[in-house]
């Protein structure tokens, strides 16, 4: 998940997108998680979560008879209620993270995941990801697009030019919907480490990185450069990021 800066006014667009939903949910700021994001569009939204995976035994011994996945095959269980699985080719789990397809006819939303080649934390961020797109693109939209989340090494080569601002805005939202601005203030505040912060939420390496960058850029408008520095310093153990803390009294 490679680092894109935004202009600060898209930056901003995309934060006010984001506390707009988080405005919804009844909890403080600070300790609101993907678990209460999640349960707000489920309860907000008729959607369908269909992660898809693909037979690996099959693969190998073709003779096989097709196996029908249960739920007892979604990878990680217990992030959204309303769920199914069903097996795919090889071919799309090794391009698409995610994607959101509008049913007309049940008038419902299916959000496909990918759980084969993702980590949980990919996992979250993909469906924060999605949930993004409902919020922003299609829930007052007159014609309902279909959303494919890439997976990030086919995302700069592929996008259309069109949607990459839409992307974007997606990416955007829900960096922020997974940890919101109180939340990053509580963890320079009581000097929690990088690792904590991920052990804690399951957040990937690449996608707190990209959640560090622009808070420090847009948020506290360091240059990109002495962001980076202070990002990279406190992914290998240091705590030059605190010493911020001095210089922003109200961060």
């Amino acid at each position: 998940m490679e680092y894109n800066p935004l202009t600060r006014e898209q930056y901003f667009k995309y934060h006010n997108k984001a506390y707009q939903i988080l405005s919804q949910i009844e909890k403080e700021t600070e300790s609101i998680s993907y678990h209460d994001v999640i349960k707000y569009f489920e309860q907000r939204y008729p959607i369908l979560f269909n992660f898809i995976d693909y037979d690996e035994m099959k693969e190998y011994y073709p003779e096989l008879q097709d196996y029908q996945p249960t739920d007892k095959d979604i990878k990680y269980r217990g992030l959204v209620s309303n769920q199914t699985v069903t097996y795919t080719d090889r071919v799309l789990c090794e391009s698409c993270a995610g994607l959101t397809i509008p049913d007309l006819d049940l008038e419902r939303y299916i959000i496909y995941i990918n759980q084969h080649t993702n980590t949980k934390g990919r996992v979250i961020f993909t469906i924060l990801h999605e949930l993004s797109h409902i919020y922003c693109h299609l829930a007052n939209a007159q014609h309902q697009p279909i959303y494919m989340s890439l997976m990030s090494k086919n995302a700069s080569e592929k996008y259309p030019e069109e949607l990459i601002l839409i992307e974007k805005e997606a990416d955007t939202v829900a960096s922020i919907l997974y940890l919101t601005d109180e939340r990053l203030r509580k963890a320079l505040i009581t000097r929690e480490s990088f690792e904590s912060i991920q052990y804690e939420t399951n957040i990937s390496k690449p996608a707190l990185h990209n959640r560090l960058m622009n808070y420090l850029i847009y948020n506290l408008q360091y240059a990109e450069s002495y962001a980076l520095k202070l990002v990279l310093n406190y992914r290998q153990g240091g705590e030059q990021i605190f010493n911020i803390l001095r210089l922003h009294k109200n961060i």
